[in-house]
């Protein structure tokens, strides 16, 4: 990997823009929305204020549940790289997910299928999924992953697809297939640089905007919005109070870095031709403690309770989706690759069972969305043999484990009293059987393996 040290990203934005196609809507017979997609990493939905969440002043994600469709029960996994895996392919682990960082080659995308039907398309933030790793190192690749443009990008800036380097400050960042070290500049805020350069060319075709936001992951560290570390009044901080104090940080300049694409998309007046979708990827750190409805809840990263893996998902089309609706369909994020694909009007994968079911019928015209259940496999480090991978299924209100263990999230949302099969209910016999069948129609084994 080449790497040279730039101070800035003009140099890499004219060209960029250069190699862009004149462009404005689709030449296709049938209208082809733009699509934004943003993935922020590591933030459950107690840091959002739309969601109940008191800790945190976010306004412009706030302003998307006003404008479009709210949905409160959405669910992925607890983790980063089984989410975007799943996102990505609108499949469950044990149909695509080989390792951490990893997402296998023959894996199909939303963005290879919409790229596919004339969309240019884009991603910028964080990569993550061009190879496992040894155990214990960063850089030394076990197996292939896909690359941005193998997994359907045009162009793309973006933070690890192989080395690492800074996220943050001083980022390293591929651009188009460049690395560098940029000095000076902060990497959240390039992303979205590049994303209104990426949204603002004239084309003919309509585009896809993928944005795996680097942000608030750890390393938790202050933001060009924050207070400096050397400001006397923080002086006697712990680190817990110090990480508490950045990570809120973090999730405010989250909030702005959202309402420059939302001011962008209004700039330039394609408000009303962008489907505009806003996710997180899984709870945050369990170092840091948010309120919301009166009560703290510290984050359940890892963990496989609701509070792991209920993320917040937000949807707007101004024109098609009805602005102030919520939803308390149980959807998963993996339902997004087959909603984009039916409202840019391009093919499912021929050959690949989905599990992931499109939304745009409920998000537009209103109809029920059937589910009685998601059912999920979670094993994040396969090659590691002190992991165990674990099943579940989840209903509306109970939810079992592979090992038995029924809980009712109505009466019980941290699970910690399983419910004793001896004493179940009518209701609670009855979605056991239920939630059992789900799980014995999961394959026994995942479809794709780790590497020897």
């Amino acid at each position: 990997m080449r790497i040279r040290t730039k101070s800035s990203v003009v140099t890499h934005l004219l060209i960029f823009l250069g190699s862009l196609s004149a462009c404005g809507g689709s030449a296709a017979s049938v209208h082809q929305p733009n699509i934004v997609m943003v993935l922020v990493d590591d933030l459950g939905t107690e840091g959002v204020g739309s969601y109940g969440g008191l800790s945190i002043h976010t306004p412009r994600i706030d302003s998307l549940s006003a404008d479009g469709m709210r949905f409160t029960q959405a669910h992925t996994t607890p983790l980063c790289t089984p989410t975007r895996v799943r996102l990505m392919t609108g499949r469950g682990g044990l149909r695509n997910y080989v390792d951490f960082a990893t997402l296998h080659p023959e894996e199909v995308t939303f963005a290879a299928q919409l790229r596919d039907a004339g969309y240019e398309t884009g991603v910028a933030g964080k990569w993550q999924l061009l190879g496992g790793v040894e155990p214990g190192t960063e850089s030394s690749p076990k197996w292939s992953g896909s690359s941005p443009s193998h997994a359907g990008f045009d162009h793309w800036c973006l933070w690890q697809t192989q080395g690492r380097g800074s996220r943050y400050f001083d980022p390293t960042l591929d651009i188009d297939g460049e690395t560098n070290i940029y000095k000076g500049k902060y990497g959240p805020e390039m992303f979205v640089d590049w994303a209104e350069a990426f949204m603002s060319q004239e084309r003919e075709a309509p585009f896809l905007l993928y944005y795996p936001m680097a942000l608030p992951h750890d390393p938790f560290v202050g933001t060009p919005l924050s207070r400096p570390d050397s400001d006397p009044e923080f002086a006697n901080e712990t680190v817990a109070e110090r990480d508490q104090r950045h990570f809120e940080d973090m999730v405010a300049e989250v909030d702005v870095l959202v309402g420059r694409l939302l001011d962008k998309i209004e700039e330039l007046g394609i408000a009303d031709d962008t489907l505009f979708v806003f996710a997180t990827d899984n709870s945050h750190s369990r170092q840091v403690t948010l309120t919301t409805e009166g009560r703290e809840y510290s984050g359940r990263k890892y963990i496989t309770s609701d509070l792991g893996t209920r993320v917040p998902l937000i949807v707007r089309w101004p024109g098609k989706i009805d602005s102030g609706q919520e939803s308390g369909a149980l959807v998963d994020l993996m339902d997004l690759m087959p909603t984009f694909i039916e409202a840019g009007h391009a093919e499912l994968p021929g050959g690949v069972t989905l599990d992931g079911k499109s939304l745009l019928p409920l998000l537009v015209k209103g109809e029920p969305f059937e589910r009685d259940a998601l059912t999920f496999w979670y094993h994040p480090r396969p090659h590691d043999q002190n992991t165990q991978e674990c099943r579940w299924a989840r209903g509306p209100q109970y939810k079992l484990y592979g090992d038995g263990n029924l809980f009712d999230l109505d009466e019980d949302p941290r699970e910690l009293r399983p419910l004793a099969i001896e004493s179940d209910s009518e209701a609670e016999s009855a979605a056991r059987t239920v939630l059992q069948d789900h799980l014995n129609r999961m394959p026994s084994k995942p479809a794709r393996v780790t590497p020897n």
